[in-house]
């Protein structure tokens, strides 16, 4: 996307867009006038049921003025972007600059900022600036502080020097230096020990109307450096709400995900968890970097299966930092014998090379993505991967080499908008067809729509029968469709468990349980600590996962095809319906031409419920493998922590080795059992939910003997068609305008 329109002085305040506003107001004022007309509604219902006997207790005008109800709050769709990269690519200074506030988040050091979570959204209360800091329960802290100070008592040769240093920082942060050599008994008399005990078990809150203030008050809770308590030993994740930013935040949280996780556990599902839900990710690198270092790319490898299978991310930016950097023989050597006659400015021949390495950049990383392992594992477009270069310090610097734009902060605004934009729409248009759809059947039941009974009772009958009959087709459709998946999917994992037999145990010797590349002296500690977690540890340096090795032979029979196979599912349960396309139209202003634009709305809503339940679900079933996997060698895992002292390397390979072989047939066929369960149950309760709520919707709108006595809406779906046509010129606009960006920013490539 280009930046059109985004060169700015430097105090801009990115909320003063005027044309992101209007359009903000747009959705506001279409919200707000369909919930006038639904509160109108709802208050005329209830007036007419004090005076109507009938319509007390009525399951049709109770089920109206429960829909109305549920109307009253909107329901907002929330992107959510996780943000990767090592500690020093530029992350929090990347992040400051898109929210215009410099230092707002410190500078990641090498310790805190590979633990903690950092969340930002917008603040659409007042105008503070906020943070919300979760700590660990009393009993997590308990556990985590007698693991380390155990790291710390061992004075063995196969001591791990990097868990060491881990357990060193937390406790020299939390309780000074010198702190790492006291006992617990030593630390609980200090009186920094009462400090973070009152804190732990409490979701901490703070507020301020100054960015730097706030900035100020979190900083103990995200970095070592600086004087006092550093508490974030103690922190899962921290929240910052930042006002004035909806233009570009209010439906998109950013989440600041660490590079390689924490060896806490706690800290380590916290991570998983928000790496599933992430929808969009931006892969950050110090553009020095960006193709050399293997830090970024092997950041993604980490994660690929939480953000594949395991999550649901339709879209990835690699984002290269620092742009400002340029080695002067690296500037040199790009000019042409043109450019070489420049004036000496020095200042335009440094901008003039940094543009040409990025476009360069640009164009490697491109290559190197399309050629890479990753994109198959992704359903990827010509679109799916963007790649920026951006200098968040010439953005803030008051005497730039680089304009705005060069910089290219502008141009992530931008595409934040318009993520920003695109969920207002979809809540928007969502919001209106619910209402236009508890209308539509209440417009069904008007005396005018009624004037002969019998003709009436016999269109609902024709309809019972038509939907009825059109229900159970749709049906048996989409039960035929599922089966063959499930028969795809059952010979995936056939191959699957027939390879993971044959191979495992190889793998797991040569890649986790004794990898030739590691010392039996230096890699101690850190199986013994893998078998303490589970079969998974994670340290600031890296990650090593037994049970994801176990299952990357069934992953890579299914990774080609999973994919493919829960779009089918989606795809198959779009396509149900009780309405037939082919059915002629009845006339507007009509019963029977109500009764079938509700049940349209209906099946809508219940499609989008659905979808969400199924992408949960999705998650569910893809990591059941992995899972699965752990839960049959946990007892092997218990047993291999407890070995200690001269040889116990050697003993604990073998009960892992031992136990993967003795367990892999039954081990892997389980796998696969749970996998086909779970995708069988998700199939039952698509087909029994459609069904039951379809049949609910029936008998709803096909009523032969309800007393009409609810109220004339005609007037009110016309209003709100109009809102809906409004909307719909306004998403027709924003699509011709970011096609045109589109095309601008390819000719500016």
């Amino acid at each position: 996307m280009a930046s059109r329109g985004l060169k700015r002085p430097r105090d801009y305040d990115s909320s003063e867009s005027d044309s992101s506003q209007s359009q903000t107001v747009s959705d506001e004022d279409i919200i707000e006038k369909t919930k006038q007309i639904l509160k109108g509604v709802e208050d005329e219902i209830h007036g007419k049921r004090k005076t109507s006997i009938s319509m007390t207790g009525d399951s049709l005008t109770e089920y109206i003025i429960e829909k109305l109800s549920e109307l009253r709050k909107v329901k907002k769709r929330k992107e959510t972007i996780g943000v990767f990269g090592k500690s020093g690519a530029g992350k929090s200074s990347l992040l400051s600059a898109i929210l215009n506030k410099k230092g707002l988040l410190p500078s990641g050091d090498r310790h805190a900022c590979t633990a903690v979570i950092t969340q930002v959204e917008a603040n659409m209360r007042d105008w503070n600036y906020k943070a919300e800091i979760e700590l660990f329960s009393k009993e997590e802290w308990s556990e985590e502080l007698e693991n380390m100070l155990q790291v710390l008592s061992d004075r063995s040769e196969e001591r791990d020097v990097d868990l060491i240093e881990i357990a060193k920082d937390k406790i020299k942060c939390l309780f000074g230096d010198g702190a790492e050599k006291k006992t617990l008994e030593e630390l609980k008399k200090d009186e920094k020990f009462a400090e973070v005990d009152k804190l732990l078990s409490k979701t901490k809150k703070l507020f301020s109307g100054d960015f730097s203030a706030i900035a100020k008050d979190i900083k103990p809770y995200l970095t070592s450096r600086g004087s006092g308590i550093r508490f974030w030993p103690v922190v899962k994740s921290v929240t910052i709400k930042v006002p004035k930013c909806h233009d570009f935040l209010e439906n998109i949280i950013l989440v600041d995900l660490p590079g390689t996780g924490d060896c806490n556990k706690i800290r380590d599902n916290l991570w998983k968890e928000k790496l599933s839900s992430c929808s969009v990710v931006w892969i950050v690198s110090d553009i020095t970097r960006a193709l050399s270092n293997k830090d970024a790319w092997e950041i993604l490898k980490s994660c690929i299966h939480d953000i594949t299978g395991g999550g649901q991310c339709e879209r990835m930016a690699f984002i290269c930092t620092k742009a400002e950097m340029i080695e002067i023989d690296e500037q040199e050597e790009s000019f042409s014998e043109h450019e070489q006659q420049i004036p000496e400015d020095e200042n335009l021949k440094t901008r003039i090379a940094i543009l040409k390495r990025n476009v360069i950049t640009k164009k490697e990383v491109k290559e190197k993505f399309e050629n890479s392992e990753f994109k198959n594992k992704f359903d990827a477009d010509e679109n799916f991967l963007q790649v920026f270069t951006v200098s968040s310090k010439e953005f803030f610097n008051k005497k730039p080499i680089l304009n705005q734009r060069d910089t290219e902060i502008p141009e992530l605004l931008d595409v934040l908008r318009m993520i920003n934009r695109s969920c207002s729409r979809s809540s928007v248009r969502d919001y209106v067809n619910k209402a236009l759809g508890i209308l539509y059947l209440i417009q069904s039941y008007q005396p005018d729509k009624n004037p002969d009974s019998e003709k009436m009772a016999e269109t609902k009958n024709k309809l019972q029968k038509e939907f009825q009959e059109n229900l159970n087709k749709a049906l048996a459709d989409m039960c035929s469709h599922f089966d063959y998946i499930f028969r795809k999917l059952d010979s995936c994992l056939t191959k699957g468990v027939d390879e993971s037999i044959k191979l495992c145990l190889d793998t797991a010797c040569d890649e986790v349980i004794s990898p030739s590349n590691k010392s039996n002296q230096s890699y101690h500690k850190t199986l013994e600590a893998l078998c303490k977690h589970g079969g998974s540890y994670r340290s600031r340096v890296n990650k090593v996962d037994l049970n994801e090795c176990l299952a990357k032979h069934m992953y890579s029979c299914i990774d080609k095809d999973f994919n493919n196979f829960f779009q089918s599912v989606l795809e198959q349960m779009n396509k149900f319906s009780i309405l037939k396309s082919d059915t002629p139209n009845p006339g507007k202003d009509t019963a029977e031409y109500y009764i079938r634009e509700f049940i349209k709305s209906e099946e809508a809503d219940l499609k989008e419920y659905l979808k969400e339940k199924s992408v949960k679900r999705k998650k569910e079933m893809y990591s059941s493998i992995k899972r699965v996997i752990q839960e049959a060698l946990a007892s092997s895992y218990d047993e291999a922590a407890k070995e200690k002292g001269k040889g116990s390397m050697i003993r604990r390979q073998t009960i892992l080795k031992e136990a993967i072989e003795s367990l892999k047939r039954k081990m892997f066929r389980d796998a696969k059992k749970e996998m086909l369960d779970k995708f069988a149950d998700l199939q039952r309760e698509i087909r029994k939910t459609l069904e039951s709520e379809s049949v609910k919707s029936m008998e709803h709108s096909l009523q032969k003997t309800h007393e009409n006595t609810l109220p004339d809406v005609f007037k009110d779906i016309e209003e709100l068609k109009r809102l809906e046509e409004r909307l719909s010129d306004v998403i027709e606009s924003d699509e011709d305008i970011d096609s045109d960006e589109d095309i601008d920013s390819d000719e500016d490539d």
